[in-house]
């Protein structure tokens, strides 16, 4: 009964304690969304220290949930081997996931390598597709009104191939329910851009001919305007 009543006063505790760290950084998140440009850092970073202050506090109900259990059965002679088994199921779990976080170690550090160095390739092409738009810049086969749509299908193309050299590297990438999911969503993308692909590759057509120029007075199903 007195383990009882002290695992209930820690669960008040532990969730308004909880409240008040999350509203603080949200606060603080609120704060720095409204001074600071889109994008910035500084509130990701408070995103995710709220996300993460919200995990801890549930981790650290379930760690106190578990041995305020593990002691009430340990507390009857007929539900202490329950105890015992308890404990050993979760130092086993435990062990499992610490396991697999230092295993995936590795691999996501080859993630974050592939990542970056596909962002600076991104980058270092943006910076000769900007210089050929302004003019800079002069290269054969690309010009002034088809540098933007190159830039985005090369940038997709770069980082298509990233994710395809970073995809064996995800944790868990090779079982049988993540190949299950890869299937499932390309079938679904399949089936969904259909109609997608039909008007990209028209937009393309109509873009890499160069039929049409800024400025350009048109007739489009009779609507009269300037492109």
């Amino acid at each position: 009964l007195l383990a009882s009543v002290l695992l209930g006063a820690m669960i008040w505790a532990i969730a308004r304690g909880g409240r008040v760290a999350v509203g603080w950084l949200e606060g603080v998140r609120d704060r720095i969304a409204g001074r600071a440009a889109l994008g910035d850092w500084r509130e990701f970073l408070a995103r995710l220290a709220a996300g993460t202050m919200r995990l801890v506090q549930w981790l650290v109900l379930v760690v106190r949930g578990s041995a305020w259990l593990r002691f009430v059965l340990a507390s009857f002679v007929a539900t202490a081997p329950l105890s015992d088994n308890l404990g050993e199921w979760l130092w086993s779990k435990a062990a499992w996931v610490g396991e697999g976080l230092l295993g995936a170690i590795p691999g996501l550090v080859s993630i974050v390598i592939v990542v970056v160095v596909t962002r600076a390739i991104v980058d270092v092409l943006g910076y000769v597709f900007d210089a050929v738009q302004q003019g800079r810049l002069r290269l054969p086969m690309l010009h002034q009104e088809t540098t933007a749509a190159t830039r985005r299908i090369v940038t997709l193309l770069a980082w298509g191939f990233g994710i395809a050299v970073a995809y064996p590297y995800l944790p868990g990438s090779s079982s049988d329910a993540f190949k299950g999911l890869s299937v499932l969503f390309g079938l679904m993308l399949t089936l969904g851009s259909t109609g997608v692909v039909t008007q990209a590759m028209s937009g393309l057509v109509v873009v890499y001919s160069r039929a049409l120029r800024k400025g350009d007075f048109v007739q489009v199903n009779g609507v009269e305007g300037v492109v």
